[in-house]
Formats: C-alpha cells, sequence, structure tokens
C-alpha cells in the first residue's frame, strides 16, 4: 500500500537520522513529504497511521528525534489550528499514549519542550494536551513520576502556572488504580515529588 512506503520512508528516517547524525535529505525532498502530510491529514487522517494507530510523530517522540518533529509539526504550519492539534494529540490504539505520553515516559525533555511548544498560543489547548489520559488513565504527569524526570515535570507543572484551579485538579488526576503522580513518585522515593508537594 502507498501510505505503508510513505510510513516507511518516514520511519527510516527516524531510525537514520539516530544512527547516522551527519547524513541529511534533500529540502526538496522533505518539503514534497510535507505536502503530503498536511494534505492527508487534512482530508483524511487515518491514512496517515499506523494499523495500530501510530503516527510518525509518535515514533519520533518516542526516539527523541527534534528533527523530525520539527519537520512533521513545520509540515502543518498554515493548516487549521484545530487540525495540527488533532494531529499532536492523536493517541496510539494499543496504550492509548500521545506523542507526549513516549516523551516523558522516555525521559526525553527537549521533545517534551518542542511538543509543548505547539500550543504557545491556545492554553486551554495546551491543559488539555497534558491532561489527556491512556488506556489506564495516566497522564503524562504520571508517567513523568515514575521515571524520575523532574525537569519534565516541571515543564508540565509550568504550562498550568496562570490557573491554580486546574494545576491542582491535573495533579489530583487519578488512573484506574486510583493512583496520582504523587503516588508514584512517592511509592519509588522520586526525587521529584517536592515538585509537585510544592504546588498546595
Amino acid at each position: 500500500m502507498l501510505i505503508d512506503k510513505h510510513y516507511q520512508f518516514i520511519r527510516f528516517l527516524i531510525n537514520d537520522g539516530l544512527e547516522n547524525k551527519r547524513q541529511t535529505f534533500p529540502e526538496t525532498v522533505l518539503e514534497q513529504y510535507g505536502a503530503i502530510i498536511r494534505t492527508l491529514w487534512q482530508n483524511n487522517p487515518n491514512l496517515l497511521k499506523h494499523q495500530q494507530g501510530y503516527t510518525a510523530l509518535h515514533i519520533a517522540a518516542k526516539e527523541n528525534n527534534l528533527n523530525i518533529i520539527s519537520f512533521l509539526l513545520n509540515s502543518l504550519k498554515g493548516v487549521d489550528l484545530d487540525i495540527l492539534q488533532q494531529f499532536v494529540m492523536s493517541k496510539e490504539r494499543r496504550n492509548g499514549c500521545t506523542a507526549l505520553h513516549l516523551a516523558a515516559l522516555n525521559g526525553h525533555d527537549a521533545t517534551v519542550t518542542q511538543l509543548l511548544a505547539s500550543f504557545k498560543d491556545d492554553p486551554k489547548a495546551l491543559q488539555k494536551f497534558i491532561s489527556a489520559k491512556d488506556n489506564n488513565g495516566r497522564t503524562t504527569l504520571h508517567g513523568a513520576a515514575l521515571k524520575n524526570n523532574p525537569t519534565v515535570v516541571a515543564s508540565l507543572l509550568e504550562s498550568f502556572r496562570d490557573d491554580p484551579k486546574a494545576l491542582k485538579e491535573f495533579i489530583k488526576t487519578q488512573d484506574e488504580d486510583g493512583h496520582t503522580a504523587l503516588h508514584g513518585a512517592a511509592k519509588w522515593k522520586r526525587c521529584h515529588s517536592n515538585a509537585i508537594t510544592s504546588t498546595f
């Protein structure tokens, strides 16, 4: 299937980018793929998803490939803001993770920052993005706390700096087992639990 080849090409870009930092691809090729991504996402987003719901953005976030993330986000510049947000907030099917979940779970500070920046002009959408739950009811804060990543925890909490009420609700979010991010941090004696409790 044609879209599988495009998916494989993006996967190749990501993997090769990790293995061979010096190799680059002509800008014209990337621009053409950018136009394809933009057109497909505007008309039929499912064509840009793997059968498990993964997009290239999920893979790039998991692998911490900032160049590919930048390329994908730039490909959607100029489209309706809702379309861009739908792309960034897209969930894969197996675990219900967004790209931000994967970045937080893998401790990729720079990727988290880059993804959050795509919502810089829409604070409410940013909060919705950060508060999105996976299939187990976990937010990105759960993942960052469990993975002992104080930098990501701080970045997520900072996004709520102008909305104390929403911040407290976010921190108190429970997963399906009734655990908050603070439970995870305390359970594993994570050093950044103070960053969470200091908001109360």
